[in-house]
């Protein structure tokens, strides 16, 4: 349609079209309010220094629900058949953490009563499972600050120099 209206749409006129556009376009970013970057900020106080050693799937299932993130150790050296029992584990932890909180009550259940199995089977090989959660903040973008969990999961040899024994506590581990 411009292009049957050359005397009325000049060159000219097109280029102070556009041009105006452009800077309205312009302005209009620039009123946009400037959002930090999202940030997860860890709070030193609320690291765990030790890990308790968790007996039962049910616990370690409510702790890792809960978080938004997961910290893995275990212990090093491990054979094939060990790697997979821990590795295992492990994952089978973050993945029905990672759902826990959409599926029905009975599903979670079963989920903690497997990780229960899985614990079992670790304690019987000589493992200890351990694990804590650490509140973290998350600071920037289009919301206000709040807090980000994270779990801190570990799967230790109980001859590992980093399991101790506390006599206090009737000699249960911690890494």
């Amino acid at each position: 349609m411009i292009d049957d209206q050359e005397e009325t749409y000049t060159a000219s006129l097109l280029h102070s079209i556009k041009s105006n556009h452009e800077k309205w376009v312009a302005d209009k970013l620039n009123d946009q309010p400037q959002n930090s970057p999202v940030r997860i900020r860890r709070i030193k106080t609320e690291i765990p220094t030790q890990l308790p050693v968790i007996y039962s799937g049910k616990e370690i299932l409510n702790l890792a629900m809960a978080c938004h993130g997961t910290y893995s150790d275990y212990s090093d050296d491990l054979n094939n058949e060990e790697v997979d029992l821990v590795g295992g584990f492990i994952q089978n932890v973050s993945d029905w953490g990672d759902i826990a909180s959409e599926l029905e009550l009975i599903e979670r259940i079963r989920a903690a009563k497997e990780l229960d199995e899985q614990i079992k089977e670790l304690s019987s090989r000589g493992f200890f499972v351990f694990a804590a959660t650490e509140k973290q903040r998350m600071e920037g973008g289009i919301n206000p600050p709040s807090t980000f969990l994270v779990l801190h999961l570990s799967v230790k040899r109980c001859t590992d120099p980093g399991v101790i024994t506390s006599e206090a506590e009737g000699q249960s581990p911690h890494a």
